[in-house]
């Protein structure tokens, strides 16, 4: 699996790197601890996203499926644009489950982003949730969390559609 590192202000692809690399620099750097960490803990089959700020540019990774998803770019790009990114503290559980709610919101009205893509993306983002945390015996609090929160997500989607889950299927 490679991983692709966006460039915003330049508006173009920078980097392009293997993500055995990445657990190398990992050991090196602190800043790419956490992107390793991201894409890692879920199969590369998932389309995924991390945005950060480095030297006041900002920059989106995405592995190889989340690079062809334009709702995982989307949603990158609405939490540059709300402001998520590029602060000196993390937020707490219940802010970060909510800058995702409103990355997500964002991402729809303002980017457009296509709703069945968002959906389905959510959904395969569940369904790996759901296998961890059945391979973990039940107790990996922390990723049964994170499927509830993603859940919630996929009902404020619906909502602003105005659909039920029974319609997307």
């Amino acid at each position: 699996m490679k991983l692709h590192m966006f460039d915003v202000e330049k508006n173009e692809y920078v980097l392009s790197i293997h993500i055995r690399w990445m657990k190398l620099l990992a050991k090196i750097s602190k800043k790419f601890r956490s992107v390793c960490e991201t894409f890692t803990t879920f199969s590369e089959h998932v389309p995924m996203g991390l945005c950060f700020k480095s030297d006041g540019q900002y920059y989106i990774f995405m592995n190889d499926t989340g690079k062809v998803n334009d709702y995982v770019f989307k949603h990158e790009i609405a939490h540059i644009k709300l402001g998520h990114v590029g602060r000196d503290e993390k937020p707490g559980y219940k802010a970060a489950k909510q800058q995702e709610l409103d990355a997500d919101k964002y991402a729809f009205e303002v980017l457009k982003c296509k709703p069945l893509l968002m959906w389905r993306t959510l959904g395969l983002y569940c369904e790996e949730l759901q296998d961890k945390f059945l391979r973990s015996g039940h107790n990996d609090v922390e990723c049964y969390a994170t499927y509830r929160a993603t859940t919630a997500r996929m009902k404020q989607l619906e909502e602003l559609m105005g659909v039920e889950e029974t319609e997307m299927l």
